[in-house]
């Protein structure tokens, strides 16, 4: 485990949020950070599970682009695609419930947050 604790410690320390940064800058849409790119240049530690440690890696730096991103960039749509992009990856079935939809699938809570917003940011599960 110490092997695959130093590798994924490193691919962590390898992150960096630079969707909006000069010439590195991208659309929030647009997926990582590309962190996980760097991976492919580490010398690996002997005994490290790559497969494990690369899934720990891109899973974190996932979560920490979507928390980076300001909510300007990152509404109820932006969301849902970014599920639907990982589900895609996973071959996963993703499905929405949307807007007065959440009413007819009792989700009257997650309704009742939304629905004064803006209708490209409507609510959505």
């Amino acid at each position: 485990a110490t092997a695959d604790e130093a590798a994924l410690g490193y691919a962590l320390g390898c992150y960096s949020f630079d969707k909006y940064k000069g010439r590195n800058a991208k659309k929030a849409s647009e997926g990582s950070s590309g962190a996980a790119d760097k991976l492919a240049s580490v010398v690996w530690p002997e005994g490290a599970d790559k497969a494990s440690v690369k899934a720990a890696a891109e899973a974190t730096f996932l979560v920490r682009d979507l928390i980076s991103t300001p909510a300007e960039d990152m509404g109820p749509a932006s969301l849902q695609t970014a599920t639907e992009a990982l589900g895609k990856i996973h071959g996963a079935k993703v499905s929405t419930i949307e807007g007065d939809a959440l009413l007819k699938n009792n989700y009257p809570q997650i309704h009742a947050v939304g629905r004064a917003a803006d209708p490209k940011h409507a609510p959505r599960l």
